[in-house]
């Protein structure tokens, strides 16, 4: 992506550390047992962070891309023509000849998935288990034998794997245990050289739920809680500096009254950018190597900071998302103070409105 988009306001940026990205997968990889795969889960544009330069950057460092549709799945093939993708999701049968002919695996959960299915190109699917969360996937033994029956009837069709997916992470090892003893039954009744697959980002470190691939999204692009790192620096600049007095308000609602006479800048991002408007009144910035509070209520397009003690002016920069030598403000610190999930957090931050970069 070129590093300014004609047309789009100059004053907010939204830049991918190529280093920290890539130093995420390596950190990853380093606690998997010998052989198992390393498959990168871009769906929803990447958790929000650019899908296609995303792929491009990192191709070389992983052995599979997963996806949740056939329309992501295409938008990787167009920017990395020989890699390995397979989408999670539900595939309309009307793509299927779309995605074996693109090289694209799909995942399939019952029988009819399969029924009646004519091809003129070799698909590989993956086998969807339910173990327990009881989202997608077959749980029953009648049901996969029906489809192994099908595959095997169908000589354009490949089972390359099976996979499933733990409802909670290591925290609730308990259920992670429920689940992975069903998945071991289920595996007895496929063949045994596909790829197995279970653990995702909150499980991916615990070698004894890794089988041979595992697939991680959260953590490639914004570290754990315990290890937040931040492959995202969102910054933006104040645009406006007015002088507020004491017992004014600031915001919509008049949610926030000045104790004293301040100075506040407006930052010109908000909730239609993916900032939090649970951070109204409480969340914070870092200008100038000094924390700023937001005060108000974020708004669609801007938020308010107070810039008392701070040195600042029209143009000064404002670190939203990112680290600096003595701060840093991640993902997980907006899940501490919105009750959100982080996955959430990251996936509805929009960078239209910005200028995109990875350097």
């Amino acid at each position: 992506m070129p590093a300014y988009n004609y047309g789009v306001e100059n004053f907010n940026k939204f830049i991918i550390s190529k280093r920290t990205l890539i130093n995420n997968i390596l950190a990853i990889k380093s606690r998997l047992k010998t052989g198992v795969l390393f498959c990168a889960c871009l769906k929803a544009n990447a958790y929000s962070c650019g899908a296609k330069p995303i792929a491009t950057t990192i191709e070389n460092y992983v052995d599979y891309f997963a996806v949740n549709s056939t329309s992501e799945a295409l938008e990787i093939r167009s920017a990395c023509p020989a890699a390995k993708i397979m989408v999670l999701g539900k595939t309309s049968k009307e793509n299927y000849e779309i995605c074996a002919k693109n090289n694209i695996d799909i995942s399939v959960c019952s029988p009819t998935d399969l029924k009646n299915l004519k091809l003129s190109s070799n698909l590989n699917v993956f086998l969807s288990l339910n173990t327990g969360m009881n989202r997608y996937g077959s749980n029953s033994e009648k049901e996969i034998k029906t489809i192994l029956k099908l595959i095997k009837h169908n000589k354009k069709i490949n089972l390359v794997g099976a996979f499933s997916h733990f409802a909670t992470g290591l925290d609730n090892n308990d259920n992670c245990n429920k689940q992975y003893n069903k998945f071991c039954e289920l595996k007895k009744l496929l063949p045994q050289n596909i790829i197995f697959s279970i653990s995702a980002s909150g499980t991916c470190y615990s070698e004894n739920f890794q089988e041979n691939m595992v697939r991680v999204g959260l953590n490639i692009f914004a570290g754990n809680a315990e290890n937040a790192t931040n492959i995202i620096k969102l910054e933006s600049k104040i645009v406006h500096v007015l002088k507020v007095k004491k017992g004014e308000y600031v915001g919509y609602g008049c949610t926030f009254v000045a104790q004293k006479d301040m100075l506040v800048g407006i930052v010109p991002l908000g909730y239609a950018d993916g900032i939090p408007r649970e951070l109204s009144n409480i969340g914070k910035v870092i200008i100038n190597e000094k924390i700023a509070s937001i005060v108000g209520l974020v708004c669609m397009d801007c938020f308010m900071v107070c810039l008392d003690g701070i040195k600042s002016k029209e143009g000064t920069s404002v670190l939203v998302l990112g680290s600096t030598n003595k701060h840093k403000i991640s993902i997980y610190d907006w899940a501490k103070q919105t009750g959100k999930s982080p996955y959430s957090l990251l996936t509805n931050l929009d960078y239209s409105r910005c200028t995109y970069a990875i350097e």
